[in-house]
């Protein structure tokens, strides 16, 4: 019996997606150095090979091998050893959370041999492998028109339209899913920093913060992650009995992407600050002994407690205008990369792909979608009708939360990022045209002038 792919690596995502492959009347054989994995694929019904040679000679042409793997050079190993195995025509897959430039250095070898290969930006975690992720691919169009018929099978769907397209060429798959992950720490982050306003400042309990972000979920903030907080604040500790968020320490991981991001915006130009906030809390946070350390006699904030029900409704539209600022810094990013590297990639295609499955899945999206698909030139997304309104509408209350929280000593670093990038992205004149006269007092650099063409110095004589 012949198979119609091979999925190498049986970690939570590889054997989920196997599962939801075989529900979905696609034929894997699988296969994992660790004899346990295949044993439990096996027990699932799951057809699987003794080594990488022997799931290759199982499958039909053109040969397909799904890689879900960790980054690095686990990837390029598995690669070197496949290539022998393979002939023109057959296509690799990488599911990981690859960086980009790796991506497209490994499309160009493969290519120079005739193999396909496809970066395949995956989110959804072990659910969305199971039930319908969202597939951000990348790579050889024509490797992508082979392998997208089992993808489409097996993705989310939202309209009923499946979450899974091609974003371009070598690298465009895993940089969308890169900045699909600078966004998501982001977002989190900005939750969490509500929910401690919620919690510090206005006196909330669990159940009560779970309540209101149900009450949010189901306006135009809905969206997986606002759902997903409320479940965690309704859960207690099943050792002590305690809120679950009591015993969970305050120092976050991070796995790079969230690295990548930032890294990206610097290199590419993009003021991506609530992106870069997003991960910089997590460095900070993981500073945990030095935290403690400083904190003692560290001068506390005194400041009158608001009242709940007024402020209530002021959070949820700053968390609104921030998370607008935070999605758009990362389209912003994406279509700089895409222009950088010649993806020409669909920003509109690239929301429609994350409204299901994915964790950054939010009712925001729609709009990006509509914004988006306009092609929108002056003023780019921030300037679209419903942007533009909702902003001018939640901005006050965006610039009343970050005051608040900073007079009373809340660190707010992604709201506050959101508001200084709001305010700078719709001010007619900034403050740095004194930055442009510094650096051509000190380095003669230069300066270009509001009255006349051409660079001059400050002295008024000519570049």
């Amino acid at each position: 019996m012949s198979f119609d792919l091979a999925i190498v690596g049986l970690g939570v995502i590889g054997a989920n997606l196997a599962l939801n492959m075989l529900e979905h009347g696609i034929r894997p054989v699988c296969f994992d150095q660790a004899p346990c994995k295949l044993d439990r694929c096996r027990r699932e019904g799951v057809a699987v090979a003794e080594s990488l040679e022997a799931a290759v000679s199982r499958l039909s042409r053109p040969r397909i091998l799904l890689l879900c793997l960790p980054a690095g050079p686990t990837v390029d190993h598995v690669i070197r050893r496949l290539r022998p195995l393979l002939e023109a025509g057959d296509v690799i897959v990488d599911a990981g959370n690859s960086h980009f430039a790796d991506t497209m250095k490994r499309a160009r070898e493969l290519q120079t041999v005739g193999i396909g290969f496809v970066g395949l930006g995956l989110s959804g975690g072990a659910s969305g492998a199971r039930h319908g992720a969202s597939f951000m691919a990348g790579g050889s169009s024509a490797a992508w028109r082979t392998v997208r018929p089992y993808f489409l099978a097996v993705a989310a769907r939202a309209e009923g339209r499946p979450c899974a397209a091609w974003l371009g060429p070598d690298g465009a798959g895993h940089f969308a899913k890169m900045v699909h992950n600078g966004i998501e720490y982001a977002l989190m982050e900005l939750i969490a920093e509500v929910h401690a306003f919620l919690e510090r400042l206005l006196g909330y309990g669990p159940e009560e913060a779970a309540a209101l972000f149900g009450r949010w979920n189901e306006g135009e903030l809905g969206s997986y992650l606002l759902e997903i907080t409320g479940n965690i604040l309704r859960r207690d500790d099943p050792i002590t009995g305690r809120p679950v968020l009591e015993v969970v320490e305050d120092a976050v991981r991070h796995k790079g992407t969230g690295k990548w991001a930032a890294i990206a915006a610097l290199e590419l130009g993009v003021a991506a600050p609530t992106l870069i906030e997003g991960f910089a809390a997590r460095l900070v946070s993981a500073d945990l002994r030095g935290r403690r350390a400083r904190g003692s006699g560290w001068p506390e904030a005194k400041v009158e407690k608001p009242d709940p029900e007024t402020v209530a409704p002021i959070l949820e539209r700053a968390l609104l205008a921030a998370s607008i600022a935070a999605f758009t810094q990362g389209f912003d990013l994406m279509a700089a990369g895409s222009r950088r590297h010649g993806w020409k990639t669909d920003l509109a295609r690239l929301a429609r792909v994350w409204r299901g499955g994915c964790i950054i899945r939010a009712r925001l999206l729609d709009r990006f979608v509509t914004a988006l698909a306009h092609r929108p030139k002056e003023g780019g997304v921030l300037a679209a009708p419903w942007f533009a309104e909702r902003l001018r509408g939640s901005v006050a209350e965006l610039r009343r939360t970050v005051g608040f929280a900073a007079r009373a000593g809340l660190p707010v670093p992604c709201l506050a990022s959101a508001l200084v990038w709001l305010e700078m992205m719709h001010a007619p004149r900034l403050h740095t045209a004194l930055v442009q006269a510094q650096r051509d007092y000190f380095g003669a650099h230069g300066i270009r002038r509001t009255d006349r063409p051409g660079c001059y110095h400050i002295d008024g004589t000519r570049v």
